[in-house]
């Protein structure tokens, strides 16, 4: 009798509290992470999906806490990144590019010591101007 007491209240108790240290390790351990190796860089503008009117966009980044140098890789058409329209050393949180292609879907993203950003996307109007 008395195990099967302890067993019900050990029961009630992870029921109860399971979920919040669950929760609560997973933040710490995200924290941690982000402690010891730092942001990279994260896409920023133009924002995702969206559909450039001219031949020319800047991209825009934030530039995260590491201080590894940082490579743009822009390509069209391509999302696997296999030929790639641009790539580039960049210092700053802009890059401007010019010579865009009209009717295309590029794709790009920030490479800081091996690893990529997330990949973002934006369009050209078939009938973008160039000024």
């Amino acid at each position: 009798m008395i195990s099967t007491g302890y067993a019900t209240r050990i029961w009630k108790f992870l029921r109860t509290y399971a979920l919040a240290v669950a929760i609560l390790l997973a933040f710490a351990t995200a924290m941690f992470e982000v402690y010891v190796t730092g942001v990279g860089p994260v896409p920023q503008q133009p924002p995702e999906g969206y559909t450039i009117e001219r031949t020319q966009t800047t991209l825009q980044w934030n530039r995260g806490t590491r201080d590894a140098p940082i490579e743009l890789q822009v390509a069209m058409d391509d999302p696997t990144f296999g030929t790639l329209f641009l790539k580039r050393d960049v210092k700053g949180k802009t890059h401007l590019i010019k010579n865009l292609e009209n009717g295309h879907i590029y794709y790009w993203r920030l490479v800081q010591d091996e690893q990529s950003s997330p990949v973002a996307t934006f369009k050209t109007s078939a009938y973008a101007v160039k000024f």
